[in-house]
């Protein structure tokens, strides 16, 4: 019997995770035809929740909450006789924050898969820490007054100790590949080709093919979905008592109403909100070299 490995993506968050799996979802037949299979039964937390024991996926609604059979996935995906199999989920790395869910999950990979190669990307600090910041916004988490406070909390000290987080990883899997996304993007301009890279399938995808992405990447910012984002902040920040499922539903009205006009909240928006300078980072940083 053929050996099966698994590339299993982590993320970090904000390093062109959503990119990537845009992409692999959107080329089945040529992953296919090179005996890759891209395990996608849904929204990318499907792996992530069924090793979460601390719960961290409680902010996730809907569909994104219901229960998995992650057993049945990945022996129907292990049926399918492929060599090679994908696992992409940013949530990997930001939800599985105890070490026990890290074991866990290597543990389950282990019994499928003959080897499990993980690959993380990091990302410039400042960059990250106004990446996220502005997601932090746009989720309603936090406001453009207090977003300075954000860099102390567990999730983006999490996100900052990205060498501290992979050396755990590095105990329950024997190979880990961490990349840089912004020597990714000085490389090719395309972090996609640098996963493929590391997948090693970059040699047969027609280069074409790479432009495939979200809208949301490629769109550009207009005057009214500014306009829109202004009042939705400048109302969660006017109305500090509302709850956050009232804050989560203001923001995902505004996100509807962006989505049916067309208009959507390109990643390039951080490019006009930089709250955090080096000096900045340098302390979020020293905050996070003591993170366990």
């Amino acid at each position: 019997m053929q050996a099966k490995t698994l590339f299993l993506h982590i993320g970090a968050e904000k390093t062109g995770s959503t990119a990537i799996q845009s992409f692999l979802a959107s080329v089945p037949s040529l992953l296919r035809k090179h005996r890759y299979y891209y395990i996608n039964p849904s929204h990318p937390s499907w792996i992530s929740r069924s090793f979460d024991t601390r719960s961290l996926h409680c902010d996730l609604v809907g569909e994104h909450t219901r229960p998995i059979d992650i057993n049945n996935i990945i022996t129907s995906a292990i049926d399918l006789d492929c060599d090679f199999y994908i696992i992409s989920s940013e949530y990997l790395y930001s939800r599985l924050r105890a070490v026990k869910d890290i074991k866990a999950l290597a543990s389950f990979l282990h019994k499928s898969f003959d080897r499990v190669i993980v690959i993380a990307y990091h990302r410039d600090a400042c960059h990250l820490l106004n990446s996220l910041s502005t997601e932090a916004i746009k989720a309603g988490e936090a406001t453009v007054w207090n977003i300075k406070r954000c860099p102390y909390n567990e999730y983006f000290q999490h996100a900052l100790a990205f060498e501290s987080v992979m050396e755990v990883w590095s105990r329950y899997f024997d190979d880990v590949i961490t990349l840089s996304y912004d020597q990714a993007i000085k490389d090719s301009s395309d972090v996609k080709v640098s996963f493929l890279q590391a997948i090693r399938l970059v040699d047969h995808v027609d280069r074409a093919k790479l432009s495939v992405s979200l809208t949301i990447h490629n769109a550009r910012i207009t005057h009214l979905s500014t306009i829109l984002i202004s009042i939705v902040v400048c109302t969660l920040t006017v109305f500090p008592d509302l709850s956050f499922e009232t804050r989560r539903k203001t923001l995902a009205v505004a996100r509807k109403l962006i989505a049916l006009l067309q208009i959507v909240i390109p990643s390039r928006l951080q490019k006009n909100f930089n709250p955090f300078t080096s000096q900045d980072t340098a302390k979020a940083l020293a905050i996070a070299s003591s993170y366990k």
